[in-house]
């Protein structure tokens, strides 16, 4: 009787811990399931220009090549991990075309032997990394993805700040998002209060800054912006060697002082 209670208390207690154990812990010994599956996700959002004046140029292809596999590989090896892509054009805050790219691979199943848990990990962290290449794949053919030449005839980079506004939350509980704008960066819109750096240019950095200042007021007033959400986001902006064009030379600074002037530290902005 004495050992018929011990191999009762023996298989109570293992069935206890077994109904304990989920996939979310099950691959406590498996590193990079287990970072996979227990990670923070986070988000970006990428921005392809795809107006007429975008050409890019071998070095500049590369540079937006690696920035989205960057972004591939600091997202999406996190289960939840999430990276929306839209379009920049004369119709940006429409976002048609826009697409996601969310690390969903099924949890691995969870198994009371070692040798079976073990192999159910590794197989989980192989589903990620064949996920994450085919969106890496997925991600460089929409850098050559044409628009209709009616919408790419202007460039709205002022609509990203709607998009972005309308994409992300308000609450600041989870990381920063990343904010990718592949772009020469040369707004260029009509209208009377719009502005066309491919034409008019600003011609030195106080009058891109000027400029900035005046404009964030103007897309406040045309656009639907949440500075609170905007300030909360890291910013990269990658031009390439658009950035050597004459009517670029300032440009950055416009950008510079057009975040700030919505409330984005300076730090939280890189633009090269």
């Amino acid at each position: 009787m004495r050992w018929f209670c011990l191999f009762f208390l023996i298989a109570t207690l293992g069935c206890s811990s077994e109904a304990q154990r989920d996939p979310l812990t099950a691959c406590a010994d498996e590193n990079l399931a287990h970072e996979s599956l227990t990670g923070i996700p986070r988000t970006a959002l990428v921005f392809i220009d795809r107006s007429s004046s975008v050409t890019a140029s071998p070095d500049t292809r590369r540079a937006f090549e690696a920035a989205l596999r960057q972004q591939v590989e600091a997202i999406l090896p996190v289960r939840g991990g999430t990276i929306q892509v839209f379009f920049v054009h004369s119709r940006t805050t429409g976002k048609a075309d826009a697409r996601t790219f969310v690390q969903d691979a099924p949890l691995p199943r969870v198994s009371p032997y070692d040798s079976e848990q073990r192999q159910a990990c590794r197989q989980y962290v192989s589903e990620v990394q064949y996920r994450m290449r085919a969106a890496r794949d997925s991600l460089l053919r929409l850098l050559d993805e044409q628009v209709t030449a009616s919408v790419a005839e202007a460039t709205d980079l002022w609509g990203i700040f709607e998009v972005i506004s309308e994409t992300l939350p308000a609450s600041n509980e989870m990381p920063p998002a990343t904010v990718l704008v592949l772009s020469d960066l040369l707004e260029c819109m009509p209208g009377p209060e719009r502005r066309c750096f491919e034409s008019r240019p600003p011609t030195s950095r106080a009058q891109a800054e000027a400029w900035a200042r005046e404009d964030a007021e103007r897309i406040q007033r045309s656009y639907r912006i949440r500075p609170e959400v905007l300030r909360q986001a890291h910013y990269v902006l990658i031009s390439g060697d658009f950035a050597n064009r004459e009517e670029s030379r300032y440009v950055r600074y416009y950008w510079f002082a057009l975040l700030e002037a919505f409330g984005v530290p300076y730090e939280q902005i890189s633009i090269q």
